[in-house]
């Protein structure tokens, strides 16, 4: 993997990871009214009253955002390992993020939240783009028979 493209892929990790902290706060009072401002800019303000089960939700949802974050993070740091066989997990990875880019956002759609959808398209598209930039679909190079 080119080097260029795994600091950007430890840029985006530490971003993903970052904003799963910044919803993890909705559990807390007093900065729980950011994450709630942010939430009535997505949707509908009426379904946003805060009370317990939407604030545990949404903390429990950047946690695992959170996590996300890490596992990236964790595929970046582990990518020399792979040597010219990088690819394979990042394509796994990659549809993982699709399954989640497909559900979430006909989720946010289904519940007036479309603004989490073009959200959604910019978080996968930053992570997509670069690769495939970076050579995810291209075949490695074949390794030369040994006699």
């Amino acid at each position: 993997m080119p080097t260029a493209l795994r600091s950007w892929l430890t840029i985006w990790s530490w971003f993903i990871i970052l904003f799963g902290a910044f919803l993890a706060l909705a559990a807390g009072p007093g900065p729980d009214r950011l994450v709630w401002t942010m939430m009535h800019l997505f949707g509908p303000a009426a379904a946003l009253e805060p009370h317990a089960a939407l604030a545990f939700a949404t903390a429990l949802m950047g946690c695992v955002t959170l996590g996300w974050g890490q596992t990236v993070r964790a595929f970046v740091a582990a990518t020399p390992l792979f040597g010219d066989k990088w690819r394979g997990p990042w394509r796994q990875l990659v549809a993982g993020a699709v399954v989640w880019y497909v559900l979430d956002s006909a989720a946010s759609l289904a519940t007036g939240f479309s603004v989490n959808a073009l959200s959604n398209t910019l978080v996968l598209v930053l992570l997509v783009v670069p690769l495939a930039r970076g050579g995810l679909w291209r075949l490695a190079a074949p390794r030369p028979a040994v006699a």
